[in-house]
């Protein structure tokens, strides 16, 4: 799922109940591919990809929004108690 997903109404509670409703097992990935100038409630936004965030295995970010989005991992994982996350860097083509 990407995350622009998570800023428009009524898609961002739709797919926010979906990742809600998936089983232990499933694997979950986002990609958090958004830029601020799309963003209307920042405050909001950040609550609903912390949420998110707390059930997915896989995250993807692109430079601009690896700062943001790792914050935010990382402050969900904390909370946890789980193991901090691991960032990968993929070479671009």
């Amino acid at each position: 799922m990407t995350s622009i997903g998570l800023v428009f109404e009524p898609m961002a509670d739709a797919l926010e109940a979906v990742f809600g409703e998936v089983g232990e097992g499933t694997l979950v990935m986002i990609d958090v591919n958004v830029r601020a100038p799309v963003i209307r409630d920042p405050a909001a936004y950040r609550a609903r990809l912390g949420r998110v965030l707390a059930r997915c295995h896989v995250v993807k970010a692109v430079r601009e929004a690896t700062c943001f989005a790792s914050l935010v991992a990382a402050r969900t994982v904390e909370r946890a108690g789980a193991s901090p996350p691991r960032l990968a860097e993929l070479p671009t083509a």
